[in-house]
C-alpha cells in the first residue's frame, strides 16, 4: 500500500474546507456564458437558459440585457420580467443603468446581467458591472452573465496584438476563475462570418466595418483558440478542486501534463530538455521537482551547483518548479503527481546503487500502476564517470533513500555534520571555500566528540558493572549514540555506534579487556547493538534534518506574515520603502533598495545617507539603465536572469494589478542563492506584497486628492453661484442706468457722454463675466437641461452674430460665413449652441488685431456636423491648445485682455453635453486663414420626416 494512503486528513484543512463550503452556500451562484467574440450567441444562450428555468417554476428577473438590435435575441426577452433601469444624468444626457438598489430590494432568486465587463456611468455606486454582480452574489442572489475572451485582463494585450484593437473594458481573471460555472458558447469562424453578413450580429453599416477590422477570419480563429484554452484551464482547476474536496488520490488522465524528476547528475539537464521538448510536442504544461533528502546535504559543491542550474533551466523552459521535502523520491514524487493530477512522470535512466535496491522507476510502477512512466536515455557523449556514478534508476538518487536534491534549509545552520552547506542554504549560506576551515573543524570535532563520548560512557559504567546487567549498560551506549546523532548528525553517530560496540566488548563482555568473544550469543548482541545504533542514529539524524527544515519554513512564513502586517498599516510611500528594505535585508541577508518612478515614469535613486556606508556603497553600484529596462518591460533583469546576468545585482519589478510600481534591487552576499526556487518564490511574494501596498497607497492619495478637488470645486461653484446671483441684479440695473445716461445726448456734455458710454461698456462686460460664472456653476452642478429641437444651423449662427455685434464693431473685425445650402436639420439646444458660437466669436474678437478676418464654416463629416470658427490672427500659444479649455485658463498668461478664462470651458461643457466634441488648432496647417481654429461637432441623427404640403392642398 502507498504510505500516503494511510495518512489521516489534516483536521485544520478539513475545518477550512467546511468553513469555505458554508461561505459558498450563503453566497449566490455565478454562471458565465463565455465566448470568443460578439455574435457567438452568449446572450441568446443565457436567455434560453433563463426561459427554461422560468418554465420549471423558478422566478427570474432580467437586470440588464443588451440585444444590440438583434431580433432573435429581443424575441427571447418576451415573457421575462424586466427590472426598470435607473436614470443617470451624465453631461446633460439621461443614461439608463442597472438599478442595483432596486435588485437588492426585490431579492430575486436569479437575475440576468449581460456584459459583465461593462463600465457603469459616472455617479454609479461601482465603476464596473462585475462589482455590482459581486454585491448581488454576496446578497445570496444567483447571477447569469456573459463575457468575451478579449475582456479578460490577462488576455487583453494578447487579443489586442492579434486584432490590433485594444478593448478598454476588462475584468479581473479572478472573477472568471471564481465563477461557479462557465458555459462555453462556441461557433466556428465561417458560421460566425455568415451570421455577420446576414445582419444577425450588427446592422449593415456596422457589420461592413467589423468585417474589415475585428471580424477577419484569422482573428476569429485565434480568438476561438484562446477561448477554448482558457475554458480548458478553468475546467482543469475545477477538476483539481473536486479531487481535493472528495479526497481522491487516484490520478485522472484528463490532461497530458508532465512531471520531470530532476537530480544532481549531469544528465539531469538532458532530462529537463527532453521533458520540455515532449511537453511542446504534446502542447501541454509540465512541472519539474526536486525532492530534498538529508543525504544530499553531503554532496560536493559542484553537484549542488548543478542541481540549481538544472532547476533554473527548467523554469526558463516554462516549467512549474517546486522543491519537495521527503525521505524517499518515489513516495514524495507520487504525492506531488497525485496532488496536481499529473499523469505522466519523466525520469532519467540511471544505475542502481545497491544490488538489493529496486530502481525507483520500478517502485513507482509498483506503487502507482495508473501513472505513465517515461524513461529518458543517457546521451552517448555523457562522461563515463557521470553515467556510472552510482546514481539510482531515475538518474537523480544520491543513495538508497534519496533521489532528488534536498537541504533547502534556508540559513547558515542548514548543514550536515560534515559542514557542507545545503544546495539551497539560502541567504547567508556559503560554500566550503567561503567558510574556510570552519566546516573541517566542525567535522573533526563531531567525530572526536563521538569517540570520546563512547569512551567516557565505558569509564563511567565500569564501576557500575557489579550493579547493572550488561543489557542496561548496552542501553547507556545506545543513549550516547542518540545524543551524538541529535547534536552532530549521521556521520558522528555511526562512529559513536562503532566505538560503543567496541567499548562494550572490551570493557564489559567476558573475557574483559580483550576483544575476544568466548560466547557466541555475544556476537548476536554486538550485531543487534550495532544495527540498533545505526538505525537509531540514522532516524535521529533524519528527524534533526526535518526539524531544521520545518524551523526554516516557519521562519519564512513568519517573515511573510510580519511583512504583510507591517505593510497593511503603511499609509505613506516612505513607510513602504523602509519596511520593504529592512525586511528583505533581514530575511535574505542581502543589501536591498527600492527604485520608484517619478511622474514621467523614470526611476529615481533614493537619497544617499552619508552615515550608512553599506547602503551608500550598494547605491553606488546600482545600474539605473538595467533597472529602467526591468521596469519598462515588467521582467526581472541582472543577476541570475537572461538579461545582463553578469551584474552583481538582481532587479525585480514590482508588478501590481494595475501597473508596475517600481523595481526592487537586491545585492546578495552569495550569487547562487538567486537560483534557489524557494528563495525566488519567497522573494516574488515579498515583491508582490510591496507592489500591492504601493498601489494601495497610490490610490489612497488619488482618492484623497480627488476628494479635496471635489470639495474645492463644490465650494468654488457655490461661491461663484452666490456671487453671480448677488451681483447680477445690481449689474442689470447698472447696465440699464448707464444705457439711459448714454442716450441722454442733449443733456450731457461731451466729457459726460464719454464717461457714460465707458460706464455702459464696462457694466456690460461685467454682466457678461457674471453670466459666464453663473453658467459655469450651473453646468458643474448638473442643473442644465437641454431643450433639444430639430432646427437649421443658419438660424443660430445669425442670432450669435447679432449677440456679439457690439464687440465686433469695437475692433472692426470682419465676419463672414461659409455654410453649405443643403445642410440637414440638427437636433440641439439653440440657446446653448448660440452661446458656444458667441463665446468663440468674442474670443476671436478679443485676441485678433483690428480689421482681422473671422469666418464661420460648417461641413458634413460622416455622422457629424462639423462647425468651425477661424481667423487670420496670431494664432494660439504653441502646445497649449488643450489647456485653453480648462476653467480659468486664458490664451495669454499675463494678458491685459478682459475676462476670467471661462468662455472656452463653457463651450466644451455645452458641446459635450450634446454628445459632440470641441478642439483647437493654430497655424496654416490647421486654419484656412492661418490663425486660430476652433472646431466643434454635433451628431446628425435622423431628422423627422417633413409633412407633404401637396397632400394637404
Amino acid at each position: 500500500m502507498f504510505p500516503s494512503d494511510s495518512v489521516r486528513p489534516d483536521p485544520d484543512a478539513l475545518l477550512a474546507q467546511v468553513q469555505a463550503q458554508e461561505r459558498k452556500a450563503a453566497r449566490g451562484k455565478l454562471r458565465i456564458y463565455f465566448g470568443a467574440s460578439a455574435g457567438v450567441g452568449k446572450t441568446y444562450a443565457m436567455l434560453a437558459a433563463a426561459r427554461k428555468l422560468q418554465a420549471d417554476g423558478q422566478p427570474v428577473l432580467v437586470g440588464v440585457v443588451e440585444t444590440h438590435g438583434r431580433a432573435e435575441t429581443a424575441a427571447m426577452l418576451a415573457g421575462l420580467p424586466l427590472l426598470p433601469p435607473r436614470a443617470v444624468e451624465y453631461r446633460g444626457k439621461q443614461l439608463a443603468e442597472f438599478d442595483l438598489d432596486g435588485a437588492l430590494a426585490l431579492q430575486p432568486p436569479l437575475i440576468l446581467m449581460d456584459e459583465l465587463a461593462h463600465s457603469n456611468a459616472p455617479g454609479s455606486r461601482h465603476p464596473k458591472r462585475w462589482q455590482d454582480v459581486e454585491e448581488l452574489l454576496d446578497a445570496g442572489i444567483d447571477v447569469l452573465t456573459t463575457v468575451n475572451v478579449q475582456h479578460l485582463e490577462s488576455l487583453n494585450d494578447v487579443v489586442g496584438g492579434i486584432t490590433g484593437i485594444r478593448v478598454a473594458e476588462t475584468l479581473p481573471d479572478t472573477v472568471f476563475d471564481q465563477a461557479d460555472e462557465v458555459v462555453l458558447v462556441d461557433v466556428p469562424a465561417d458560421e460566425l462570418l455568415a451570421r455577420l453578413q446576414g445582419g444577425k450580429v450588427y446592422q449593415a453599416a456596422q457589420a461592413e466595418r467589423a468585417s474589415r477590422n475585428f471580424f477577419r477570419k484569422g482573428n476569429l480563429i485565434a480568438l476561438r483558440e484562446l477561448a477554448l484554452r482558457r475554458t480548458a484551464d478553468r475546467i482543469e482547476d475545477d477538476v483539481r478542486a473536486y479531487r481535493v474536496e472528495k479526497s481522491i488520490a487516484d490520478i485522472w488522465k484528463t490532461g497530458a501534463a508532465l512531471l520531470a524528476c530532476v537530480g544532481p547528475r549531469a544528465d539531469g539537464e538532458h532530462t529537463v530538455r527532453s521533458t520540455a521538448r515532449l511537453a511542446s510536442q504534446l502542447g501541454t504544461g509540465w512541472h519539474a521537482v526536486y525532492v530534498e533528502t538529508p543525504a544530499l546535504q553531503r554532496l560536493p559543491a559542484a553537484q549542488r551547483e548543478q542541481i540549481l542550474k538544472n532547476l533554473k533551466l527548467a523554469e526558463d523552459l516554462g516549467a512549474t518548479t517546486a522543491v519537495l521535502s521527503g525521505p524517499d523520491i518515489a513516495y514524495t514524487a507520487l504525492d506531488y503527481a497525485r496532488g496536481h493530477n499529473l499523469s505522466k512522470l519523466v525520469l532519467g535512466r540511471g544505475h542502481r546503487s545497491w544490488p538489493w535496491r529496486a530502481p525507483h522507476i520500478k517502485r513507482l510502477a509498483h506503487y502507482a500502476p495508473d501513472l505513465d512512466l517515461i524513461e529518458i536515455g543517457v546521451p552517448r557523449n555523457q562522461p563515463a564517470a557521470t553515467r556510472s556514478s552510482g546514481q539510482d534508476a531515475d538518474g537523480a538518487a544520491a543513495d538508497a533513500r534519496g533521489a532528488l536534491p534536498g537541504g533547502w534549509g534556508g540559513d547558515a545552520d542548514a548543514r550536515d555534520t560534515a559542514g557542507a552547506p545545503s544546495p539551497g542554504a539560502g541567504a547567508g549560506a556559503t560554500d566550503d571555500g567561503a567558510l574556510g576551515g570552519a566546516p573541517q573543524r566542525r567535522r573533526v570535532l563531531g567525530y572526536i566528540v563521538a569517540a570520546a563520548a563512547s569512551l567516557a560512557t565505558a569509564l563511567v559504567a565500569a564501576p557500575l558493572l557489579a550493579y547493572l546487567d550488561l543489557a542496561n549498560i548496552a542501553m547507556l551506549f545506545l543513549l550516547v549514540v542518540v545524543l551524538v546523532a541529535v547534536r552532530f548528525g549521521r556521520g558522528p553517530s555511526v562512529v559513536a555506534t562503532c566505538f560503543s560496540v567496541a567499548c562494550f566488548d572490551f570493557f564489559f563482555v567476558p573475557p574483559r579487556f580483550t576483544l575476544a568473544v568466548t560466547d557466541f550469543q555475544y556476537l548476536i548482541t554486538f550485531l543487534v547493538m550495532l544495527a540498533v545504533g545505526l538505525i537509531t542514529g540514522h532516524l535521529t539524524a533524519d528527524l534533526r534534518f526535518q526539524a531544521r527544515v520545518a524551523a526554516h519554513r516557519e521562519r519564512r512564513s513568519r517573515a511573510l506574515y510580519e511583512f504583510a502586517r507591517e505593510l497593511s498599516g503603511a499609509l505613506q510611500t516612505e513607510q513602504i520603502f523602509d519596511t520593504t528594505q529592512s525586511f528583505i535585508q533581514r530575511a535574505f541577508r542581502a543589501r536591498a533598495t527600492l527604485l520608484l518612478p517619478n511622474d514621467d515614469g523614470r526611476l529615481q535613486l533614493p537619497p544617499l545617507n552619508a552615515s550608512d556606508i553599506a547602503t551608500s556603497a550598494h547605491l553606488s553600484v546600482l545600474d539605473t539603465g538595467i533597472a529602467q529596462w526591468a521596469y519598462d518591460r515588467a521582467e526581472p533583469a541582472g543577476l541570475g536572469t537572461d538579461t545582463l546576468p553578469a551584474s552583481r545585482i538582481f532587479y525585480l519589478p514590482l508588478v501590481a494589478p494595475m501597473r508596475t510600481r517600481g523595481v526592487l534591487a537586491i545585492e546578495p552576499q552569495q550569487r547562487r542563492w538567486i537560483l534557489i526556487p524557494e528563495q525566488r518564490q519567497q522573494l516574488d511574494t515579498f515583491a508582490a506584497l510591496a507592489a500591492i501596498a504601493l498601489e494601495r497607497v497610490h490610490y489612497i492619495e488619488v482618492a484623497q486628492n480627488a476628494l479635496v478637488s471635489m470639495e474645492s470645486e463644490r465650494l468654488r461653484n457655490s461661491l461663484l453661484a452666490a456671487l453671480s446671483h448677488d451681483l447680477r441684479t445690481p449689474l442689470t440695473s447698472l447696465v440699464g442706468i448707464s444705457e439711459s445716461l448714454a442716450g441722454s445726448r442733449p443733456a450731457l456734455s461731451a466729457a459726460q457722454l464719454e464717461a457714460a458710454t465707458a460706464l455702459h461698456d464696462e457694466a456690460r462686460r461685467m454682466s457678461t463675466m457674471v453670466t459666464n460664472l453663473l453658467d459655469m456653476a450651473r453646468i458643474q452642478s448638473g442643473d442644465v437641461h437641454l431643450n433639444l429641437q430639430w432646427q437649421p444651423l443658419e438660424e443660430v449662427v445669425g442670432s450669435a452674430l447679432r449677440a456679439v455685434a457690439a464687440q465686433l464693431s469695437v475692433g472692426g473685425q470682419r465676419v463672414s460665413t461659409r455654410l453649405p445650402p443643403a445642410l440637414p436639420l440638427v437636433r440641439y439646444d439653440a440657446v446653448l449652441i448660440e452661446r458656444v458660437l458667441a463665446n468663440l466669436l468674442e474670443n476671436a474678437a478679443k485676441y485678433t488685431p483690428p480689421g482681422a478676418h473671422i469666418e464661420i464654416a460648417a461641413a458634413l463629416h460622416g455622422a457629424w456636423l462639423k462647425v468651425m470658427v477661424y481667423d487670420d490672427g496670431p494664432g494660439l500659444p504653441a502646445g497649449r491648445e488643450e489647456a485653453l479649455f480648462e476653467k480659468f485658463t486664458r490664451g495669454e498668461r499675463e494678458s491685459a485682455k478682459p475676462g476670467v478664462g471661462l468662455g472656452l470651458a463653457i463651450c466644451r461643457a455645452i458641446v459635450e453635453a450634446h454628445g459632440g466634441s470641441i478642439s483647437a488648432g493654430s497655424g496654416e496647417a490647421a486654419s484656412p486663414l492661418g490663425g486660430a481654429l476652433f472646431t466643434f461637432t454635433l451628431p446628425l441623427g435622423t431628422p423627422p420626416a417633413m409633412p407633404d404640403e401637396e397632400a394637404h392642398e
